[in-house]
């Protein structure tokens, strides 16, 4: 192999497609060395050891998640319509990007490693706070009825990413669309 310039961020977009492929304890460096098509080297020349290039990729894929959903809010003033944008943005990444998705919940479910569980609750507990802050915003302004965002927002959480990877693996599965609408009944005023 030719020696070749490789960015970081190729690393950690391989190395999270390949944790979302099979499962964080049965990726290996070798396999992401493939999928990635870079020499060793190139892996440890960006990251301390194996453990340090996981938790980076599970870190640079909840990142990514929500600055590109930050930014397709950006302008949106309606806390109503900030949600509405909110899943249709969640909804058209996990139809793009389902590995991500798949990476953090596997995450979740099947790691032992304290460090990296902990990374992934991290990612999604800021990921519901935000929906919460927006549901607050929207109790605030009188678009939404007084609820305890936490919990709804939870529930708006769990709704669109887990029927979304449900209905996209699986098209009997409801629409994460029509869950959503279901819980914006609860809310609206």
């Amino acid at each position: 192999m030719k020696y070749q310039k490789v960015s970081k961020q190729s690393i950690l977009e391989a190395t999270a497609k390949v944790i979302a492929q099979k499962g964080l304890d049965k990726t290996s460096v070798d396999d992401i060395i493939k999928e990635a098509d870079v020499a060793k080297g190139s892996i440890y020349f960006h990251f301390k050891n194996k453990d340090d290039l996981l938790i980076s990729a599970i870190r640079f894929s909840a990142e990514t998640r929500i600055n590109q959903i930050k930014e397709a809010l950006k302008n949106i003033s309606s806390p109503k319509e900030k949600l509405i944008r909110l899943f249709k943005a969640n909804s058209l990444m996990l139809k793009q990007d389902r590995d991500s998705f798949l990476m953090t919940y596997a995450l979740l479910l099947s790691s032992h490693n304290d460090l990296r569980t902990h990374v992934a609750t991290e990612y999604i507990s800021n990921y519901i706070t935000f929906v919460a802050e927006i549901i607050n915003e929207g109790i605030v302004q009188g678009e939404f009825k007084s609820v305890d965002a936490k919990s709804i927002a939870t529930s708006f959480v769990i709704a669109n990413d887990i029927t979304g990877i449900l209905h996209f693996a699986n098209g009997e599965i409801i629409e994460p669309e029509k869950m959503i609408n279901n819980l914006f009944k609860l809310i609206l005023k």
